[in-house]
């Protein structure tokens, strides 16, 4: 009789890194690796695992609050620091640590490093993502050149090409707009679903993403939007009720009106 339950190809360690995403494994070890560089400034030499926690959990404090970019020295943003913290947890994890960063109250202090360091770089305006893409708007996808030339050919299209075809999109467009990246094309789709009220449990099939919550970080107000609701309160304010409003809420509406004009 055949059994239901097959035998293990390779150890349940293994399978679980070959599923983990390869750009989260790469990160990983950039990170850790940016940590290692710490801990050789300060003369340490043994491997982060082999640290126990109290120490440990010193040296992640200074880190938190000391490290720049390499290239520009500058600080790094408060969403990076987080990364930096959640890539420490996961290679301690796999190496067997038996101690948690996020969790565990040894690293106390690291959290409320990490947790002072972030309130400082939004004081400093960090964390507005400046540089962050931006969605297509319906006035730059309206171009006259459109039909005169083809959209595709048959050949095979190279990295660096991939890389680059929207800022050379937008230059030949002249839409003078730095901030139209590829992700640019992504957020379109998805602020354009989310604005048409589209359910995000279908969303997430079209686009890939594990969680609802994904869905919600592309949740933009519109231009559209933002004059529907310009116009809603305009006619709040003055009396002014739109003929395409129901009638339970013009009641509302005008009642809530009589009220302010009498205050």
């Amino acid at each position: 009789m055949a059994s239901r339950f097959k035998d293990l190809d390779v150890s349940v360690e293994d399978f679980i890194s070959e599923q983990e995403n390869e750009s989260t494994k790469k990160k990983t070890l950039q990170n850790v690796a940016v940590l290692q560089q710490f801990l050789a400034s300060k003369n340490e030499e043994r491997k982060l695992e082999e640290i126990p926690p109290e120490e440990l959990n010193e040296y992640l404090s200074e880190f938190i609050i000391t490290v720049r970019t390499k290239d520009k020295q500058e600080e790094y943003e408060p969403s990076s620091l987080r990364e930096f913290i959640a890539s420490f947890e996961r290679y301690l994890k796999k190496k067997n640590y038996g101690h948690s960063i996020i969790k565990d109250l040894q690293f106390e202090k690291t959290r409320k490093a990490l947790s002072s360091k972030q309130k400082d770089l939004k004081r400093k305006g960090k964390g507005n993502k400046p540089n962050a893409s931006v969605a297509i708007s319906e006035d730059d996808i309206q171009t006259d050149s459109l039909d005169k030339k083809p959209w595709f050919k048959q050949s095979p299209v190279g990295v660096n090409k991939l890389n680059s075809i929207m800022k050379v999109m937008s230059e030949k467009a002249e839409l003078n707009k730095p901030r139209l990246k590829n992700h640019s094309g992504r957020k379109t789709m998805m602020q354009t679903l989310v604005n048409e009220e589209i359910p995000p449990t279908d969303i997430i099939q079209l686009s890939g993403h594990r969680n609802l919550q994904s869905v919600n970080n592309y949740a933009t107000v519109s231009e559209k939007q933002q004059m529907k609701m310009s116009r809603t309160l305009s006619a709040f304010t003055t009396g002014i009720v739109s003929k395409k409003m129901p009638q339970e809420r013009k009641v509302r509406v005008e009642a809530q009106v009589k009220i302010t004009k009498c205050l």
